[in-house]
């Protein structure tokens, strides 16, 4: 089972829309089944199973490599994509403000233990960045880069190894005015504030973009930029497709209302 994990503003709107189109149905976005757990753990995984018998790829905010759920998955085939830190950092803020209504000062937000080395904490649930390597190296079949998302993608598509896996997309939830997330960028006091709360993801992020994703590109062979301009040149997915549809539809009609009962008697 592939099993995307979705960090905050990293282009994961468009992946999942991807893999809706490629699995339908058999793609499932987790949700926490009790709303005291800070993650998709493997009871988690199980009751997913009963409602999707046929599942063969997850993703979202709550899976974690560091929680049990691979206890209830032998062979699961983990796999993310990372962004530099200030960026995604000052994006996410952005969001939370604009989208969330979050009225908390950047100054108080950026303090919050959850929102330091935000990726790191993902991967292992601490801020050890050398842990996020070593499980990034030892667990994870693939590395995307926000950065180079349609190199990413064509590299993901032939590790994958599933000749269903289409990466054709729309981008998804792209901010329409990015003047928070530069004002944050560009004042010198915000920006060391923002660098102090990501020095492990600079370092994690460092590693993979120096050493992780290149190779990954020498793995990957001779063609790849000719592949990726190919992807380049063809057309974008329609908007709607039975699959697409497919996947929605079992999500808000089955999954979803079988989490909110769990949830209420968890209570």
């Amino acid at each position: 089972m592939l099993a995307f994990v979705h960090i905050e503003k990293t282009a994961g709107m468009s992946v999942h829309q991807i893999f809706k189109r490629s699995y339908g149905a058999r793609y499932a976005t987790v949700e926490r089944w009790s709303l005291a757990d800070e993650y998709f753990s493997a009871r988690d995984m199980r009751a997913l199973r009963r409602l999707y018998p046929r599942l063969d790829a997850v993703g979202g905010h709550w899976l974690k490599p560091w929680t049990d759920v691979g206890d209830a998955c032998p062979g699961i085939r983990w796999w993310t994509f990372l962004r530099e830190p200030l960026q995604r950092a000052a994006s996410h803020y952005q969001y939370r403000v604009e989208w969330e209504g979050d009225p908390r000062p950047f100054e108080e937000w950026v303090r919050l233990p959850r929102q330091r080395n935000f990726q790191t904490q993902k991967l292992v649930g601490s801020e050890d960045f050398e842990a996020a390597i070593r499980v990034l190296e030892e667990r994870f079949f693939f590395v995307g880069l926000s950065e180079h998302f349609d190199e990413s993608l064509v590299m993901l598509q032939r590790f994958a190894g599933d000749p269903r896996l289409r990466i054709a997309y729309r981008a998804e939830n792209v901010a329409p005015d990015n003047t928070i997330k530069r004002g944050l960028l560009s004042d010198p006091a915000t920006r060391e504030q923002l660098e102090d709360a990501n020095r492990a993801d600079l370092e994690l992020y460092r590693y993979v973009r120096d050493e992780l994703y290149p190779r990954q590109r020498e793995k990957y062979g001779p063609g790849l930029a000719e592949d990726v301009a190919a992807f380049q040149r063809s057309p974008g997915p329609p908007r709607l497709d039975s699959k697409l549809l497919g996947s929605e539809l079992k999500r808000y009609a089955l999954m979803k209302p079988c989490v909110y009962v769990a949830n209420r008697l968890r209570r």
